[in-house]
């Protein structure tokens, strides 16, 4: 942080953070692992990273060894009348059901179970490349200010491979099963036992309060009439760092990429003495863990940044968001463009990376309308166009061990520095773009 702070000052950015500093000081907790996850069924380990892993829940996902009976959980659509943690309600047929004794698997991904008693629940995944990829531990707990895990915890994501391999045993598949939950109707559920024996745990510790330090510098606009307009641009700095056995996550291309090409753009814009007529806010955060005190969220909280500097929250319509991610490394041969079905954003990046002999790929997305006629007038922080850039297929290793120095590219970063930047140039200055 500190780093980045003293290279935004030799770059001509102005203190952005709290108290006339580059810093918006935060505490964060998060649940760190201490033991590797343990999941068996009849005695026989099924393998961390390969069969299965943790969830990455917005709440309390943890538990010491516990053992149950594996059953099975088929449900037709469910209907809701809230959403919320403490107002959601569950159809009578699963508010009903004791699982005190057993862990669950469903074998419908959007089914929902209330905050009781359970010795696991585990949710399938066709994918087993989801199982690689390691993420921030929520320590928020429905039980504030006691950090108490889920009731229904531990929270597994399993291979359908591996489920297969336990229901084998009671002679049945995940296939046979889904179809005979495809004959229930709305809000009805249907239970398997299997007599399959499960063990589980999700042990480690809480890391509560932990300082950390967004990062944060702005160019001011030099135009009267455009000062006002706001545009933001995101990257983070942090990694996940080592896990329970000392494996290091480094989260180089990931974060450090970002970053990187955010300060050599600094680099250059201050080299060239180009000043932008609209303010240009430049954040690097900490992405990692939860701010205490605050809701849990996966995505940063750009509205928080914004209000770091005294007066800012009112004194800006936001233009823009840019978050940067994953600039230096993919086994793609183009830039993504994920810009909420945002053409007007998509369509300037585009023109800029075509001037600089990038190729581009825009993510499949809604379409947007709004901003093709502007639609940047007195909008709300959260309602700003946005747009995220990556390389092609940086996301294959995105949480896992392969995300290395040795990974990067410079001549992806160089590509993707280029294009951003001269988007960048433009929307600072320009009205119609």
């Amino acid at each position: 942080a500190d780093y980045i702070a003293a290279k935004f000052k030799e770059y001509g950015l102005q203190p952005g953070g709290k108290k006339s500093t580059y810093f918006f000081d935060v505490k964060r907790d998060f649940f760190r692992l201490t033991q590797t996850p343990q999941l068996s069924f009849n005695g026989q380990p099924l393998v961390y990273r390969r069969d299965f892993a943790e969830m990455p829940t917005n709440l309390f996902n943890g538990s010491d060894p516990k053992t149950g009976e594996l059953v099975v959980l088929g449900a037709g659509e469910q209907v809701f009348a809230g959403t919320s943690f403490t107002g959601q309600q569950f159809p009578r047929q699963i508010v009903n059901l004791d699982f005190s004794n057993d862990a669950v698997l469903l074998l419908r991904n959007n089914a929902f179970l209330p905050n009781s008693e359970r010795k696991g629940t585990f949710y399938l995944t066709a994918d087993p490349e989801v199982i690689r990829h390691r993420d921030s531990l929520s320590a928020y707990s429905p039980n504030a200010p006691r950090y108490d895990p889920m009731r229904g915890s531990p929270f597994f994501l399993v291979t359908e491979a591996a489920a297969d391999k336990m229901l084998a045993l009671a002679g049945v598949s995940v296939a046979e099963l889904r179809r005979q939950q495809e004959t229930l109707a709305p809000d009805d559920v249907k239970v398997w036992r299997t007599g399959i024996t499960v063990s589980d745990s999700l042990v480690g510790e809480v890391q509560h309060k932990i300082p950390a330090r967004h990062v944060i510098g702005y160019l001011p606009g030099t135009d009267t009439n455009l000062d006002d307009k706001l545009i933001v641009v995101l990257a983070q700095y942090d990694g996940l760092g080592l896990d329970e056995n000392g494996v290091l996550y480094s989260g180089t291309n990931e974060s450090a990429s970002s970053v990187a090409v955010m300060l050599e753009m600094l680099r250059s814009w201050h080299e060239a003495g180009y000043q932008p007529k609209k303010t240009i806010i430049f954040v690097a955060y900490v992405g990692e863990g939860f701010d205490y005190g605050q809701a849990p969220r996966r995505a940063p909280d750009v509205e928080r940044f914004i209000s770091g500097k005294f007066g800012f929250a009112t004194a800006f319509t936001p233009e823009a968001f840019v978050y940067l991610s994953g600039l230096g490394a993919g086994s793609g041969k183009s830039l993504m463009l994920g810009a909420g079905g945002n053409l007007r954003l998509a369509q300037l990046f585009e023109r800029a990376a075509e001037q600089m002999d990038v190729k581009t790929t825009r993510k499949n997305e809604d379409f947007s309308l709004d901003v093709i006629f502007g639609g940047t007038a007195n909008v709300a922080t959260s309602d700003a166009p946005s747009i995220t850039l990556n390389w092609a297929g940086a996301e294959d290793t995105f949480g896992t061990p392969d995300d290395t120095p040795e990974a990067i590219d410079p001549v992806k970063m160089e590509k993707s520095g280029r294009t951003i930047s001269l988007a960048l140039l433009i929307m600072g200055r320009e009205v119609n773009y």
